[in-house]
């Protein structure tokens, strides 16, 4: 036991020995494209203290196009919540049932497959002519690169359940809902896991896009856009910044353990 906690120990120490050099690498690297793009191009390019030294401003209070910075992360996050939360109510229940029937699968498979290859941005012209400028348009395109990753990957994950399994609950007098509910619904977790980080980060990443065009008026995408005109590059590269910590917030730690807790949950992976 001791050998084990002591290896252990030195698993986990090498991992964050990495991770803090993974780190250090890339700040030298920001911080050697920052000298050489001043010195060669003579424009002034944020280094990482100076980007820090200006989130540490943002966050004591001074206001980032009028709008605190708090606000502006709050007002991303609600509208990936929305469409996220509008994409899985939706994708999950349409994926199962793509899964389950073999007719429903040839009608609507390949709407979504078109749908698929059609890139997120690429949406804003619908979003604007269907919701015009706002909130609207932008929770549209978070819900549209979302819902198809996470019906396709529901519906082929329920379609490649053992067809032994439903003959095996036939067999023990279960009816069509019972095997829905039991067999399909429980078989389809993991696929609909993995859809569901797939579109996490897509939508989290069209988000940033579409307050850059849809005219929300506030939020980091918004903020990162309106840099430009302002020339305040330090405040995007803040933006960039939360963009990035708050998507490996979710993806790396909150929604890798409820991957984990599942899948201990099917038997996947031993309880420690």
């Amino acid at each position: 036991m001791e050998v084990n906690l002591s290896s252990f120990r030195r698993i986990s120490l090498s991992r964050k020995t990495r991770l803090i050099a993974s780190l250090l690498i890339l700040f030298l690297a920001w911080e050697a494209i920052a000298v050489f793009v001043e010195v060669f191009r003579n424009v002034p390019f944020p280094t990482p203290l100076e980007t820090f030294t200006r989130l540490v401003d943002l966050i004591t209070g001074e206001p980032l196009y009028g709008i605190p910075i708090y606000k502006h992360l709050v007002d991303s996050v609600s509208r990936w919540i929305l469409g996220f939360g509008l994409a899985v109510a939706v994708g999950i229940p349409l994926g199962i049932l793509l899964g389950y029937s073999t007719a429903m699968w040839d009608l609507f498979m390949p709407i979504i497959y078109v749908i698929q290859t059609i890139p997120g941005p690429a949406w804003i012209a619908v979003a604007l002519m269907l919701f015009g400028l706002g909130n609207a348009p932008a929770v549209f395109m978070i819900f549209i690169v979302v819902f198809h990753a996470v019906v396709i990957t529901t519906a082929s994950g329920a379609r490649g359940i053992s067809r032994r399994y439903v003959n095996a609950a036939k067999m023990l007098g279960a009816d069509s809902a019972t095997i829905f509910f039991k067999v399909f619904l429980p078989a389809a977790t993991l696929p609909i896991v993995s859809g569901l980080r797939i579109g996490l980060g897509n939508g989290w990443r069209v988000m940033v896009a579409a307050e850059m065009i849809a005219g929300t008026a506030s939020g980091l995408g918004y903020s990162i856009i309106e840099s430009r005109w302002s020339l305040d590059f330090t405040s995007a590269f803040v933006c960039m910044l939360l963009v990035s910590a708050f998507g490996l917030l979710t993806q790396r730690v909150i929604f890798a353990k409820i991957e984990r807790r599942i899948m201990r949950r099917v038997g996947l992976m031993e309880v420690s």
